[in-house]
């Protein structure tokens, strides 16, 4: 199964229809000033006017959609299960949303929880023109204050890390106990956004939950005390306007990301994850590894091991591999 990293066409030409009604100078600037905040750590800074919401949708709409694709497609490749209702926290533009879509189209009915205006009123005409047959309904416009919908897929991106401690563990106490088959949650691949993930993993497993993904153990993470921290990388192709709005010379960009997927049934098999890039030789590949077992660990594979290497060498990191 490939990934869906890109942007479906019908979203493309969303946001590009916005885009063309703007200045690009205009545009630019809301692009600078989005990514200042970004690297200056407010990553929960409200977006105020609506030339800063296009610029969100431009800049950083398809680094996450790519960040919630790669996330699902690892989910898929576990279960075959067709979900059909989802909630989604902190929804933004229905990123989570538009790429569940892609993976599991038996959607029928989704909630979302989203303060932004101008968000939820582009999520709500995107699917009403291109998924009229999926029932959308905004719950509330406070994560914090939402009575939770019983789901089979509850999903929350890029979202708790806005949390302060107290209302981040309300709330997680919430989603596990309500929850009904799936819960996955995805933050930025920072060190803030591991601790994060990290504890809603103890807190899953508190709970009775078992790892979906991509953890192939209930043990204790072997990075949490250490100076690395579990995190992925999807590498996805900039537009030419993503291009000039970011000053960028690359035609690509990689976005990093922590995720946890917790599911009510455990999961068989679990198999060892590829925790960084794999390095190739000449001869053969070696891969950090979070085993089965608990460990992180490096294995080496060389081309004495005839398919096995083989088929190593499409693996990518956020892949399993199986011995």
């Amino acid at each position: 199964m490939d990934k869906k990293l890109q942007l479906p066409d019908y979203l493309v030409n969303s946001i590009e229809s916005f885009c063309e009604k703007i200045p690009l100078k205009n545009l630019k600037e809301a692009s600078v000033r989005l990514s200042n905040n970004y690297l200056a750590g407010f990553v929960n800074k409200r977006l105020q006017a609506p030339l800063d919401h296009i610029a969100y949708l431009a800049t950083r709409f398809p680094a996450t959609f790519a960040a919630c694709s790669s996330v699902f497609h690892q989910i898929k490749l576990k279960t075959d299960k067709s979900f059909e209702t989802l909630l989604d926290l902190g929804s933004g533009p229905g990123t989570v949303v538009f790429a569940a879509l892609e993976y599991f189209p038996s959607l029928k009915k989704i909630y979302i929880v989203e303060q932004d205006a101008f968000f939820i009123e582009f999520c709500k005409k995107t699917l009403r023109d291109h998924f009229p047959h999926v029932s959308l309904e905004v719950l509330a416009n406070d994560i914090k204050k939402t009575e939770l919908k019983e789901v089979d897929l509850i999903t929350s991106s890029y979202a708790l890390n806005e949390l302060g401690e107290i209302e981040f563990n309300e709330i997680a106490e919430r989603v596990f106990s309500i929850q009904k088959d799936l819960a996955v949650f995805i933050e930025p691949g920072t060190p803030r956004g591991y601790s994060l993930i990290l504890k809603l993993r103890e807190m899953a497993f508190s709970k009775n939950k078992f790892p979906l993904a991509p953890c192939p153990h209930s043990l204790e993470c072997p990075l949490a005390k250490t100076q690395k921290w579990c995190h992925f990388s999807e590498r996805l192709p900039r537009s030419s306007i993503h291009r000039f709005l970011k000053e960028a010379r690359l035609n690509f960009e990689d976005e990093k990301f922590s995720y946890f997927a917790a599911s009510n049934i455990e999961a068989a098999p679990l198999l060892d994850r590829i925790i960084g890039h794999p390095r190739k030789h000449s001869g053969h590949i070696s891969f950090d590894l979070c085993t089965k077992e608990g460990r992180a660990t490096q294995e080496i594979i060389s081309k004495r091991d005839g398919t096995f290497y083989k088929e190593a060498k499409e693996l990518k990191w956020g892949d399993c591999l199986e011995s």
